[in-house]
């Protein structure tokens, strides 16, 4: 029986984003198939609600055939003959990813990039969306008062946080709004 596991992201400490939501572990489960996730408490859906939905939690990726994630996997926790879904940042040879190319290659692993995935008129079945457009606006501008700081100069920015700081993105638009008056 293939083994899967939702695994957490090690990227980026801040990184809430899952490749499957715990209803989709639960439908998968009920056709059959095992989820296990590996424990993470910076997911934006608690462990509590993916072993309500039937999945496992299990500490380390290392035994399961099909890994799910959203960034690249650490090149430590890639294993032999395992098949690894998420955006790995190599396809367009990003040479800070080279190795991990090579680690799979080396391993006889599976890549699929979720990049290139397409429907039959080739056009991308799986990108960033408008949440991820406004995070990246507000990011821009937190990382544009930094850079007015260090040239000694003040903003009308100056409370805004990084994305990844607020809960909801209500709380973000709140901050922004009294940024405004």
């Amino acid at each position: 029986m293939l083994k899967a596991i939702l695994r957490k992201e090690h990227k980026n400490r801040w990184e809430r984003r899952v490749a499957l939501t715990p209803d989709s572990v639960a439908e998968l489960h009920s056709a059959g198939l095992r989820i296990d996730i590996e424990n993470c408490n910076t997911r934006v859906f608690s462990n509590a609600s993916y072993l309500a939905a039937g999945a496992e939690l299990v500490q380390t990726p290392d035994r399961h055939d099909l890994v799910l994630g959203i960034k690249e996997p650490p090149i430590t926790s890639i294993q032999t003959d395992q098949l690894h879904l998420c955006f790995s940042h190599t396809i367009k040879g990003q040479d800070y990813n080279m190795p991990l190319l090579q680690k799979f290659i080396d391993q006889r692993a599976t890549l699929i990039d979720y990049e290139l995935m397409t429907n039959e008129q080739g056009m991308r079945t799986i990108a960033f969306g408008r949440y991820a457009g406004i995070a990246g606006a507000i990011d821009t501008l937190w990382l544009y008062v930094k850079k007015l700081r260090l040239n000694g100069r003040v903003s009308c920015l100056e409370g805004l946080k990084q994305t990844w700081e607020y809960k909801t993105l209500a709380e973000a638009e709140q901050a922004l709004q009294r940024l405004d008056t």
